[in-house]
């Protein structure tokens, strides 16, 4: 199936032509927009409105739902993306940045310089023994 122009938004048409022009895989792209797609929902408003308090609390969500720590940096690198490149607003990643930047053993979480392989955030609702 494929998508009409009609069915796109700007902002989803700016951010593929971004990730395009970077030559980013088919597959990064198809992450970074459902990353993007996922924060719009918990938002539940346009995801261009958001501040750094919403960046916050999405990434509490993430680990309060058990979110493996490479799908909590590709969720990451997306948000990135979106924020840095196609609206121009890197400030908001910053600070969301330092937040995310450890995990529990110290060890550094996020390469700046490079994109993040993505896996599917999988939220979990069973009880881990």
């Amino acid at each position: 199936m494929t998508h009409t122009s009609q069915s796109i938004s700007p902002l989803r048409q700016r951010m593929n032509d971004d990730m395009r022009m970077r030559k980013f895989a088919p597959k990064t792209q198809a992450c970074y927009i459902r990353v993007v797609r996922q924060f719009t929902a918990f938002l539940g408003r346009a995801p261009d409105t958001a501040t750094i308090e919403d960046l916050r609390r999405y990434q509490l969500h993430l680990v309060d739902h058990d979110i493996s720590p490479i799908s909590l940096n590709a969720a990451i690198a997306g948000l990135k993306f979106f924020f840095g490149i196609t609206l121009e607003r890197p400030e908001l990643m910053l600070e969301f940045r330092i937040a995310a930047s450890r995990d529990h053993s110290g060890a550094s979480m996020i390469n700046n310089n490079a994109s993040v392989p993505c896996t599917r955030p999988r939220i979990q609702s069973e009880h881990r023994a």
